[in-house]
């Protein structure tokens, strides 16, 4: 017995229905780095679909667990012109490339694997794939209680803060080991 998947607002790819599992996200053609969808979204945190003049891009939250955000991005987008605060050489030095013949897709998940996805698109969060509440790992947040919604801020402002610092100390870390290659070499 054969069951018909129906998606449930063609007219819209973004609606959050559309993309609610990994089965209407792989029957409206989303891909990933890996062969499987799955894998591509909850090991490397990025799938894509093509949308025309623009990409739909899914990407794992940075510090909610399986959560996800999207964002469009047009198929135009000149990379060092939307990120002009990018290092770029640090970026081709970490991949081992010039990333001169990278597509778009390619150099968007070099810069994630680089900054991480909050950095390149941010922190949105939407309710898919998993189920769950978005802000079930924050507590709820009351629009109208201004030291609620400012407990929350802080909260993502020192997640951000430690993220960056692990980072750094990764990016010192190679850094120093590519000098001591260096001094080895001389």
């Amino acid at each position: 017995m054969t069951t018909t998947l129906t998606i449930p607002h063609p007219e819209n790819p973004q609606h959050v229905e559309n993309l609610a599992s990994v089965e209407l996200l792989e029957a409206q053609g989303f891909q990933g780095n890996d062969a499987s969808l799955a894998e591509s979204l909850f090991q490397y945190g990025l799938a894509w679909r093509d949308l025309g003049n623009e990409w739909l891009i899914i990407y794992r939250h940075p510090t909610l667990a399986k959560r996800f955000g999207r964002c469009t991005l047009a198929k135009d987008t000149d990379p060092k012109r939307k990120w002009n605060w990018v290092e770029w050489r640090d970026v081709q030095n970490f991949c081992g490339s010039d990333m001169t013949d990278f597509t778009l897709l390619d150099t968007v998940e070099m810069l994630v694997n680089y900054y991480g996805t909050e950095e390149i698109f941010g922190s949105s969060c939407w309710v898919a794939i998993s189920g769950e509440e978005c802000d079930a790992d924050m507590g709820r947040v009351e629009h109208d209680d201004r030291g609620g919604l400012q407990t929350v801020l802080t909260s993502l402002r020192e997640r951000k803060r430690n993220e960056r610092s692990r980072r750094d100390g990764a990016t010192n870390m190679r850094r120093l080991e590519r000098d001591i290659r260096r001094a080895d070499l001389a």
